[in-house]
């Protein structure tokens, strides 16, 4: 897989921009996808259904071998009004790419379709031990959970920023670890 560099898009044509940057650049040499993740929503009762729903609303992330240069050459011919710009790090307008570790760490996230899935887990007094999923691994990033909404708030870098991000993440019930074994 490419390095990763993001474009920022009118929400809500997240899909519609993928596809087009799928028709309209060189095929081969450049992977544009949305970020998503699973998330519960309540159908009656205690019934949820899970759907997937964009991570960052507004941005698409494409993947390619290409040097800023190229990328920002070839960005230049394509004209579609819901693509705003890409985003660059700082000052300089060519440094675009995410740096190696961000991209790293979205990697360990998400699935081959780029969906963070729901992560279960259990507790361990006050302490969250995930025991399946995405957030294996990751406890000490958790800032804050609600296991009734079934939540976990994790501080996450995007695009070189630090935000909060909510995350499924089922604690089983009845499940505190035994340390009797």
């Amino acid at each position: 897989m490419g390095k990763w560099f993001v474009v920022f898009v009118k929400a809500g044509t997240e899909d519609a921009v993928v596809k087009h940057l799928l028709r309209h650049l060189e095929g081969g040499r450049y992977l544009p996808f949305v970020l998503t993740k699973e998330v519960l929503h309540r159908v009656g009762g205690s019934n949820q259904a899970t759907f997937k729903k964009p991570l960052f609303p507004g941005y698409v992330i494409v993947s390619t071998e290409n040097s800023p240069d190229e990328v920002l050459d070839d960005f230049a011919k394509i004209i579609f009004g819901n693509i705003h710009r890409i985003l660059n790090r700082g000052n300089d307008k060519k440094d675009i790419m995410l740096h190696e570790s961000e991209q790293s760490r979205w990697e360990s996230l998400v699935d081959s379709d780029f969906c963070i899935n729901i992560s279960t887990g259990v507790l361990d007094g006050k302490k969250v031990i995930v025991t399946h999923g995405p957030l294996v691994g990751k406890e000490d990033q958790i800032v804050k959970l609600n296991k009734y909404k079934q939540k976990a708030i994790l501080k996450v870098e995007f695009a070189g920023e630090m935000v909060d991000m909510s995350f499924v993440l089922r604690i089983q019930k009845g499940s505190q670890v035994n340390h009797d074994q």
